[in-house]
């Protein structure tokens, strides 16, 4: 049980920066597509979970 723990922690050590990673680059590539629609739609919904949580 104990290297399943292992093997998680070791998923999400490489999983989440690049991630992370992605999300920035696709986020650049659609400012640079989109322009000012989708900065604003940037500022009212989450990068990763788009679930349109923030407040507007």
């Amino acid at each position: 049980m104990l290297n399943a723990w292992f093997t998680l922690a070791g998923v999400f050590a490489i999983f989440i920066p690049t991630m992370l990673t992605r999300v920035r680059i696709e986020e650049r590539a659609l400012v640079e597509k989109f322009g000012d629609a989708y900065r604003a739609y940037m500022k009212t919904t989450p990068a990763i979970i788009p679930c349109g949580c923030r407040s507007k």
